[in-house]
């Protein structure tokens, strides 16, 4: 446990509204300024103008959403294209005197080579899908 003297104390400077404390008697931090409760005059003139804002928002909202989740679908494919390769592996040891070797090289390309460019690839575009763009790659 901590001492008391090491404790952390905070003190409010009303000149600059500004809270300065001793974290555990490491000096001075500076935290943001006090937020200032608004009032329930002011909530009330304001919330039909925010319902009009969401509602004029919203279709965007929907659109930028699902592109969202088209895009972490697709980096998730490739996550999970990436097993080809020690599948692939797999199918050049074991599986050569089957006739699995071809198999096997094909997988192991899938899955070393196509598989993680591809990932970079849409984790690199996933901004662009954030905005709703339908990007077929």
């Amino acid at each position: 446990m901590y001492s008391k003297e090491s404790q952390s104390t905070c003190i409010w400077n009303t000149e600059n509204e500004k809270i300065y404390c001793n974290a555990f008697g490491h000096g001075n931090f500076v935290f943001a300024p006090k937020a200032n409760a608004i009032d329930p005059v002011t909530m009330m003139v304001l919330a039909p103008i925010a319902i009009k804002v969401a509602d004029a928002a919203r279709p965007y909202i929907e659109k930028s959403l699902i592109g969202t989740g088209t895009g972490l679908l697709k980096i998730g494919k490739d996550v999970l294209h990436i097993l080809y390769l020690p599948y692939g592996l797999l199918e050049v040891t074991l599986g050569a005197p089957f006739n699995k070797f071809r198999s096997g090289l094909v997988h192991m390309l899938r899955g070393g080579v196509i598989a993680p460019i591809r990932l970079i690839l849409h984790t690199l575009i996933l901004p662009v899908y954030m905005t709703g763009a339908q990007i077929n790659i």
